[in-house]
């Protein structure tokens, strides 16, 4: 199976190293080293959101320029690091097409065809959030919870949340269920898919594996 192929795979090429608790910052080339374009990607709710903030996070602190932007497009701050050197929608092109400083794009639909905001040449690096089988169900199952208590579920940026808006509301049930079930249901394909599209652009690509746990993700690069 081509999701079994990449965790086999060692490239020795990332410009980040992520282990369970901080990130080391590598320079890789003349090119990518401090500047260039990243893409988070993988399947929803694997954890590209707490992948992003914690690498956004370490870059401040190291003082290293960077600019961030998530696709999906969220009206609300979900966490005060959504904040830092986020670049407003229109500017993320031209961005992008400078390549510097370092542009850190989370694009869940990127490697659709015709899904992303840029084709998956634009960037310098992939890195594709997998979960492992195990953590999924629980992934969504933590989701479900707090989309039943705040009465909204499944976001969509061109259509907005759905669900009665009212906290606890036995009537989105049905829907989050049907959500939950078929997001795991899919989980294999959608990876394949992914993959596959990845593997047909030669661009860097850095697989990282993602478990749940109460305190929230856990990652690891070494297989």
């Amino acid at each position: 199976m081509i999701y079994r192929k990449t965790l086999e795979q060692r490239i020795d090429i990332p410009l980040f190293f992520c282990h369970t608790k901080k990130f080391e910052v590598r320079k890789t080339d003349s090119r990518c080293g401090m500047k260039g374009n990243v893409l988070i990607t993988g399947i929803g709710l694997c954890g590209k959101s707490t992948l992003r903030r914690r690498l956004v996070q370490h870059l401040t602190r190291s003082g290293i320029p960077f600019h961030q932007y998530d696709a999906d497009g969220f009206q609300e701050t979900r966490d005060q690091r959504d904040t830092w050197s986020v670049l407003a929608p229109e500017h993320v092109q031209a961005a992008l097409d400078q390549h510097e400083p370092l542009t850190i794009v989370e694009d869940v639909h990127a490697p659709q065809i015709c899904g992303g905001i840029r084709p998956l040449a634009s960037y310098d690096l992939i890195i594709y959030v997998l979960p492992v089988w195990w953590a999924y169900p629980l992934f969504w199952l933590a989701r479900a919870r707090r989309w039943f208590e705040s009465g909204c579920y499944s976001w969509k940026p061109q259509t907005g949340w759905k669900g009665t808006g009212k906290p606890k509301d036995w009537r989105n049930l049905p829907g989050i269920i049907r959500e939950m079930l078929r997001a795991c249901r899919c989980r294999k394909r959608w990876i394949q898919e992914d993959l596959r599209a990845i593997y047909h652009r030669d661009v860097p690509l850095q697989v990282i594996e993602s478990r749940w746990t109460t305190q929230g993700p856990r990652f690891r690069l070494d297989f």
